[in-house]
């Protein structure tokens, strides 16, 4: 095999090497007992609602009191590259209408959690109109009991009505500079502090879904996957040999 092939062919695996490590997309009509551990009260249930993705997606079915939702069985070490996806959707509404979901630091959630104990990396939508009405909150708790919260510059005002009534994706990245970022719909949203994970020392996460769905509204979950992204500074060092080479033959070949 010449050197080129061989060229070749790392760079199409260093680019196309995106590791699955989990993925859900609720189809078997069921929650599954060897993937999710479900909690809260009521428990999360599977929904065939005309606004569902495919033939169905996850409601969290959390009431009035508190959340409801599903964690992970599968527990996965904070890494650089780690991708969390995430398909959301959540109905505006007049009252306990909220979703807060991504990374938790247990396996293990009781019927009454306290709001983000159990919060790794999350995000938190509240999409009612009571209390402080429509909001957005990231929260993220390291290994070490540091918390940080980063509030939406929209606090007390209207999200985007794009926010409600429609499905979004959501992304929770762990970079090479050791922050986690969340984006939506592949805009940057929040990033924690710098140096904020350690896969040295952290303990392993979970992925966590829970929320409300209140009366009529129904606020669910889809397409959750988990893969391993390769660094970007590999791909560019593949590309550039690559085309340093592409370059010599060219030159010897003339």
């Amino acid at each position: 095999m010449s050197l080129f092939i061989k060229l070749f062919c790392l760079f199409f695996i260093v680019c196309t090497s995106s590791a699955s490590l989990f993925s859900e997309n609720w189809e078997p009509g069921l929650i599954d007992n060897s993937k999710w551990n479900s909690w809260g009260y009521p428990l999360p249930k599977i929904s065939s609602s005309s606004h569902k993705l495919g033939n169905y997606s996850l409601d969290s079915n959390g009431d009035s009191a508190y959340l409801s939702g599903v964690v992970s069985v599968q527990t996965f070490t904070p890494v650089a590259g780690l991708e969390l996806s995430i398909d959301a959707y959540i109905q505006s509404a007049s009252q306990w209408s909220e979703l807060e979901f991504g990374f938790s630091n247990t396996t293990t959630i009781d019927t009454t959690p306290q709001y983000f104990e159990y919060s790794y990396a999350s995000l938190y939508i509240d999409a009612d109109t009571q209390g402080f009405g429509h909001n957005r909150w990231s929260y993220f708790n390291n290994s070490y009991g540091a918390t940080s919260a980063g509030s939406d510059p929209l606090i007390n005002a209207e999200l985007p009505n794009t926010t409600f009534d429609g499905w979004h994706n959501y992304k929770f990245t762990f970079t090479y500079d050791q922050t986690i970022q969340i984006s939506i719909d592949n805009i940057l949203t929040y990033e924690s502090p710098t140096h904020w994970y350690d896969y040295d020392s952290d303990n392993e996460v979970a992925i966590y879904l829970g929320g409300r769905s209140y009366g009529s509204t129904e606020n669910l979950y889809d397409n959750i996957t988990l893969n391993i992204i390769p660094e970007p500074n590999s791909v560019m060092l593949i590309t550039l040999t690559l085309a340093s080479f592409m370059l010599i033959r060219r030159r010897t070949n003339s």
